[in-house]
């Protein structure tokens, strides 16, 4: 495997963003690693795979969240729109507040304008690092790297 310059210096707890592309199989294989000042919430830029309005279920990432009541969808411009005119596919950025007990609980979604090509992100704080695989766990995922990842901000 490739060594990944700068990937040695991270550090669980630290907060950083990962670009690249969810697969699969379930790992997020990261192009771009860049750290970032902590935030209070995580996020995720990622498309819509279902979408259930009447049951208020969002599934992402292949992972299922059911939205409060009080939840706000807002569209490319900012305007509330309702659930219901959420599609498959659409690319959304989930903002909400990770833990390993509870997940990712999102509080905001808003849709993301694309320009032909989709390009996943995952916010957070680092939970652990495995420097032989070279992975970390971020939002709850395994971000794998590999020789064209690229780590910015050490």
């Amino acid at each position: 495997m490739d060594t990944i310059i700068g990937f040695k210096e991270l550090q669980v707890g630290q907060s950083v963003k990962a670009k690249g592309k969810f697969g699969d199989n379930g790992t997020f294989t990261a192009l771009e690693i860049s750290v970032k000042r902590p935030k209070e919430y995580c996020t995720a830029d990622c498309p819509v795979q279902e979408i259930d309005s009447e049951t208020r279920k969002i599934r992402v990432y292949n992972t299922e969240h059911v939205l409060p009541e009080d939840f706000e969808v807002l569209g490319v411009d900012g305007d509330t729109i309702a659930l219901q005119d959420l599609q498959p596919g659409t690319m959304v950025k989930l903002k909400g507040h990770y833990s390993e007990q509870d997940g990712f609980k999102p509080f905001s979604l808003k849709i993301k304008e694309t320009m032909g090509f989709n390009i996943d992100k995952l916010q957070g704080a680092i939970e652990d690092i495995d420097p032989e695989a070279q992975t970390l766990r971020l939002v709850g995922f395994t971000v794998e790297t590999n020789g064209k990842t690229v780590v910015e901000g050490i």
